[in-house]
């Protein structure tokens, strides 16, 4: 079921088929593999061809999340995000969140897993909600704000998954509270509120 190199996880929910998530098992692992040519960096085939297919399980392994929330299944949903996460980040995953949001993103390293860490924890927000721990699902989204904001740094361009969290993210922090960086930042990204 596995190969070398590649770590699974088997999640199982109830009232789902077991499925099964694997993901690479290596220091780039949604950064890819990064190869020198000349002094420049480039990325080379496998490497986007792998994290594409992180990208893609990672867009499934949030589906499956959404779909549990919707159903009522919190606790399900709660499981297989922690999983996910234990999966991808590995031991790193328990450091990240005594860090801030700053810090989190210099130990990621690249945009693909700041974004991804990011939407592990507004995943993880919106569990809290549900379940009315509205201390930690406040405490939640404004640390996927942060997160998503420092990927945001990382590149010239904003693709549109981080725009359309970052709309999604704003009204449900409260931005007296951010940083002035930070809402400098969403402001230029979002516009005004």
């Amino acid at each position: 079921m596995s190969q070398p190199g590649v770590i699974g996880c088997v999640c199982i929910a109830s009232g789902m088929a077991p499925t099964f998530l694997s993901l690479r098992a290596h220091a780039g692992m949604l950064g890819g593999t990064i190869g020198r040519m000349s002094g420049q960096a480039s990325m080379s085939f496998q490497s986007r061809d792998s994290t594409f297919r992180t990208t893609q399980q990672l867009g499934e392994l949030f589906g499956r999340v959404v779909g549990l929330r919707r159903t009522g299944k919190l606790d399900d949903a709660a499981k297989m995000l922690l999983d996910g996460a234990v999966v991808l980040f590995g031991p790193l995953w328990d450091s990240l969140s005594r860090r801030d949001s700053s810090s989190a993103a210099i130990l990621l390293g690249s945009r693909e897993r700041i974004s991804a860490y990011a939407m592990f924890v507004q995943h993880e927000a919106e569990i809290e909600e549900l379940r009315g721990h509205v201390r930690k699902a406040r405490d939640g989204f404004r640390r996927a704000l942060e997160v998503h904001l420092e990927a945001a740094r990382l590149g010239s361009e904003i693709d549109a998954v981080t725009r359309s969290a970052l709309r999604t993210l704003k009204p449900r922090v409260d931005l007296d509270q951010l940083p002035k960086a930070y809402r400098i930042q969403l402001d230029r990204i979002v516009g005004p509120t």
